[in-house]
């Protein structure tokens, strides 16, 4: 019987924090570091590439080493979108995918950009105050779900930060 997006998300959790995981990738040898956050299907770590440089990689919380759920095939073809988009500088530049195997299962997983901060950490030294402070910010996040949205991506789990 396959595990619940929340029993895969605590094998992939108690994996990387008991043995700590080296992944070769198109983009060279990555060790996964700590959590970065969670959507409701996946789990995102920060992973060192070497030399000071660290990248995002999320991972689908489900095994697809059987049958391609739909899950799945949203996100490969999400990857597959993201890539296409990465010129307008309005997502996250995917770099890779691949499969993390723990315990027989096979997690996809993608590598991304990672950036220094989020919104949350932005705002702690750049107070948004009123609303004309907050206008840009919100003019450029309908824009940014307007150019995912013209590509058939929706983000199901939109998150304030």
């Amino acid at each position: 019987m396959p595990k619940s997006v929340q029993e895969a998300k605590k094998t992939i959790r108690n994996e990387i924090r008991t043995s700590p995981i080296t992944l070769e990738t198109p983009i060279g040898v990555i060790q996964i570091g700590k959590p970065l956050g969670e959507g409701g299907n996946a789990l995102v770590y920060s992973a060192d590439v070497g030399k000071g440089k660290y990248v995002a990689i999320k991972i689908l919380a489900e095994d697809c080493s059987g049958r391609l759920s739909t899950k799945y095939l949203r996100f490969l073809d999400e990857f597959r979108k993201i890539i296409l988009l990465a010129d307008t500088g309005l997502v996250v530049p995917n770099y890779c995918m691949g499969h993390l195997e723990i315990m027989g299962d096979k997690y996809p997983y993608v590598v991304q950009k990672q950036y220094p901060y989020t919104l949350d950490n932005w705002k702690k030294t750049n107070p948004i105050k009123t609303l004309q402070d907050l206008l840009p910010i919100l003019f450029n996040l309908i824009k940014c779900i307007k150019v995912i949205h013209a590509q058939n991506i929706v983000h199901r789990d939109l998150k304030p930060a």
